[in-house]
């Protein structure tokens, strides 16, 4: 099996798309593992955010690039 660093690595060659795509898949795995349901620092306000986030940008609509967001988050 791959390390983290060797996942990690091929994770950022995917497209934008393809990496978003993972994320959201990877978050709501944390959502559904009691385990991680159980844990105080999961956010689940923050996955209804990230995926109605999501669908917006599937959809095309009120997708914020780049550089709105990181103006907005204080980010480089």
């Amino acid at each position: 099996m791959a390390s983290i660093a060797e996942i990690e690595k091929e994770l950022l060659q995917l497209s934008p798309s393809d990496r978003a795509r993972i994320a959201v898949a990877a978050w709501e795995s944390l959502a559904r593992d009691p385990a991680s349901a159980a844990d105080p620092t999961l956010d689940p306000d923050g996955l209804d955010l990230a995926q109605a986030r999501d669908a917006d940008l599937e959809s095309g609509t009120n997708a914020l690039g780049i550089e709105e967001f990181r103006r907005q988050t204080g980010g480089e």
